[in-house]
């Protein structure tokens, strides 16, 4: 009889799992509820308090047992790719981004605002983080290599929904492959290229609005952010929103394009000044090193959450969609009339220059303390692969 009930132990909580798994992968995890994983896994609510205590102590579960070495050992055998000499990198080094790590990455994310999920992820993090070089205390260049490595393939993984050409996607990784192979640590100082992203405009009460709407999902993710709150951050009423948006997406979809304008008008005046200069090298080496500025936590906290939003968000899917078609026609007008490159390694540059930097936001979730890492010396490599300095 103990036999009994022991496997039927087993059975349901390996259904629990499996139905928490795909609950915060469909919906997010700010979603879920004991209600509806009950209902997934054909159980009832009472047999998962039973079980877990509270649903935080249910997710930490999947995190042990289902998701944290599914992420973990994805990241580090793409990691090892691209940190390898001779890189064989193919269709099948990318593989099709499961359920598992989805799911696993809402968690990571959420953790930054969660002091349940961050106190459980905690020491699995440290330990990762040493592993893969990306301490303070270790050796620079290691260092470098493993957050420029890292960053690629988190970028990879949070963005399954955009419509990435394929082929394009292997030639820049094995080009960035190859750079990381060559290149040491080398320091440079970063002047302050106008770090703070941020609305700006006549309409104080429209960049009030998109500024707190920034700060307000940074802190607590997309489905805690409400209109409410959003207004009185703004000092304004929830009327003054209604009057001006139909709706919270709606209101998202618009902060979110008024902000990466914002941000792309200080990369586009780096690109111009090293197109100007010959001097291309130092301009993305800023461009990574921005994305990991302390001025720039708010804006890669939202970047974060709406990146993973978009997952069951259509208005925020299409949006990103948008974005990055804007991001790289923005490329091709800024590198086109250089005569440095061909459009193959445009398409290549402009993949880079948008995951890269959002990699590195979220590679702060992992292990913080990465502004000071140096890239000069990567990126000169990266630009002598492609044909400029």
């Amino acid at each position: 009889m103990k036999r009994t009930q022991s496997k039927r132990r087993v059975d349901n909580d390996s259904r629990i799992r499996r139905a928490t798994v795909h609950s915060i992968a469909q919906i997010g995890i700010d979603r879920i509820s004991m209600a509806d994983i009950a209902r997934r896994a054909d159980l009832t609510t009472g047999a998962l308090y039973g079980r877990f205590e509270t649903l935080d102590d249910l997710v930490l579960d999947c995190w042990q047992n289902e998701l944290s070495r599914t992420l973990f050992e994805s990241l580090d055998a793409l990691r090892q790719i691209l940190l390898s000499d001779s890189p064989p990198i193919s269709k099948e080094s990318w593989p099709e981004i499961s359920v598992n790590t989805t799911a696993a990455l809402q968690l990571l994310v959420a953790s930054r605002r969660n002091p349940i999920l961050s106190e459980g992820l905690e020491r699995e993090l440290l330990e990762w983080g040493k592993k893969w070089d990306l301490h303070r205390e270790s050796e620079p260049t290691a260092r470098m290599r493993s957050s420029i490595a890292t960053s690629l393939v988190l970028a990879k993984l949070l963005t399954p929904y955009l419509a990435i050409d394929q082929d394009i996607w292997l030639r820049m990784s094995q080009v960035i492959a190859s750079a990381l192979a060559v290149s040491r640590s080398e320091v440079m100082e970063y002047p302050d290229a106008g770090m703070v992203v941020t609305a700006t405009g006549p309409d104080q009460l429209h960049c009030d609005l998109v500024n707190s709407t920034m700060d307000v999902i940074a802190r607590s993710g997309f489905e805690g952010s409400s209109l409410s709150r959003i207004a009185r951050r703004a000092l304004c009423t929830t009327g003054a929103i209604y009057s001006r948006y139909e709706s919270k997406s709606e209101l998202v979809v618009d902060a979110i394009e008024i902000l990466v304008a914002s941000a792309a008008r200080v990369s586009s005046r780096l690109v111009i000044e090293g197109a100007s200069s010959h001097d291309l090298s130092t301009s993305v080496a800023r461009m990574f090193h921005m994305a990991l500025a302390h001025e720039r936590q708010v804006w890669n906290n939202f970047r974060l959450e709406v990146y993973l939003a978009a997952s069951w968000e259509s208005s925020i899917r299409r949006c990103l969609r948008r974005v990055k078609q804007t991001s790289d026609e923005r490329y091709f007008s800024l590198l086109q009339p250089t005569n440095l490159f061909s459009d193959d390694l445009i398409s290549q540059i402009a993949i880079a220059g948008q995951f890269i930097p959002l990699g590195l936001s979220a590679l702060s979730v992992i292990t913080d303390g990465h502004n000071d890492v140096q890239y000069l010396e990567v990126s000169k490599n990266l630009m002598k692969l492609c044909g400029a300095s």
